[in-house]
C-alpha cells in the first residue's frame, strides 16, 4: 500500500512540475474545468491518472446519491487524504466508469439563451463588469474582479513560496503583475472551456506570458489554489443560474400549457351551448 502511496505521489508531482509551460498548463486547465468541484491537488491527481475524466465521484456518491453503479473492471482514481494514521489513499470514478439502469445522468449544458441571467449572476458575485458586451468579455472581467479581491493573500504566500522559482528576484509589483494576469487568464479559460466555448479560440501563448516563473511545486500550488478557488465559485453560480432558468422555463412552459387547455376547453363548452341554442332556435 505504501509503494502505490508513493507512485502515485512521485506521478503527480512529475507531471506537476511540468506545468510551468504554455501547452502543458492550458492542457491541465481543460481537465480542471471538468473537476472544478475540487481542490488544486485533487484536479492535479486526476489529471495524472485521468486527464479525459468529465465527472468524478465516490463509489458512495455514484450508488447511493446518483443510483448509478461501477462497471466491472474500471480503474478508481486515487487521490491523496491524510487522516489519524497519516496519507492514504481514496479513490474517486469518472461518469464514464459507471452505469444505471434508469435515466442517464446529464451534466448541465451552457446555451446562450442564459447569457443575460448568467452576466447578473458574475456581477452579483464579483460586482461591477468592465466589459459585459459578451459572456466571453463578462466571465474575463469577473474573473479580473475576483482577483483583485481575494490576491492579497495569495501574494503574502508568494512572498515565501517564491524561493528558488523565477519569481525569485522580482518586487512585489512585478509579482502582483504577473500573478493577477496568470490567474485572471487561467480561471476565464476554465469557466469557458465548462461552457463548451474553445478557450483555445480566445486565447493564446501570449496571454500566459508568466506562467513559466511558477516553476516550483511552492508557487505553482499558490496560483494553482487560487485558480481552483475562484473556478469553483464561479461556475457553481453559474451553474445553479442554468438550472433555474431552466425550472423557471419549464414552469412557464406547463403554466402556457395549462393555460392553452383551459382556452380550449372553454372554447368547447362555449361552441356546445351555442350548438344547443341553434338547435332550440330551430325547434321553435
Amino acid at each position: 500500500m505504501a509503494s502505490k502511496l508513493q507512485n502515485i505521489c512521485a506521478l503527480s508531482n512529475e507531471v506537476g512540475k511540468s506545468l510551468s509551460d504554455y501547452e502543458k498548463w492550458t492542457s491541465f486547465l481543460k481537465s480542471a474545468a471538468w473537476q472544478y468541484k475540487y481542490s488544486f491537488q485533487d484536479q492535479l491527481f486526476i489529471y495524472a491518472q485521468r486527464p479525459d475524466a468529465t465527472a468524478c465521484a465516490s463509489i458512495d456518491v455514484w450508488n447511493k446519491r446518483l443510483k448509478s453503479w461501477i462497471n466491472r473492471g474500471s480503474k478508481g482514481i486515487a487521490l491523496l487524504r491524510e487522516g489519524d494514521r497519516g496519507k492514504y489513499l481514496d479513490y474517486v470514478f469518472d461518469i464514464s466508469d459507471t452505469h444505471t439502469s434508469g435515466s442517464p445522468i446529464r451534466l448541465w449544458q451552457y446555451n446562450s439563451r442564459f447569457d443575460n441571467a448568467i452576466i447578473e449572476t458574475l456581477e452579483n458575485s464579483f460586482g461591477e463588469l468592465k466589459n459585459k458586451s459578451s459572456i466571453t468579455d463578462a466571465i474575463l472581467s469577473a474573473a479580473q474582479n475576483a482577483v483583485e479581491d481575494s490576491k492579497a493573500d495569495y501574494l503574502s504566500e508568494l512572498k515565501y513560496a517564491k524561493e528558488n522559482s523565477f519569481l525569485d528576484g522580482l518586487d512585489e509589483l512585478n509579482i502582483d503583475v504577473e500573478f493577477q494576469r496568470t490567474a485572471e487568464v487561467s480561471i476565464a479559460y476554465i469557466v469557458l472551456q465548462r461552457l463548451g466555448i474553445n478557450a483555445d479560440n480566445i486565447f493564446e501563448r501570449e496571454d500566459f506570458p508568466h506562467i513559466m516563473n511558477f516553476n516550483t511545486p511552492e508557487t505553482l500550488s499558490v496560483l494553482g489554489n487560487a485558480v481552483s478557488s475562484i473556478s469553483e465559485e464561479t461556475l457553481r453560480g453559474i451553474s445553479e443560474t442554468i438550472r433555474a432558468e431552466i425550472k423557471n422555463e419549464r414552469t412557464k412552459n406547463f403554466a402556457e400549457k395549462e393555460k392553452t387547455i383551459y382556452n380550449e376547453s372553454k372554447e368547447n363548452t362555449q361552441t356546445k351551448t351555442n350548438e344547443r341554442t341553434d338547435i332550440y332556435d330551430r325547434d321553435n
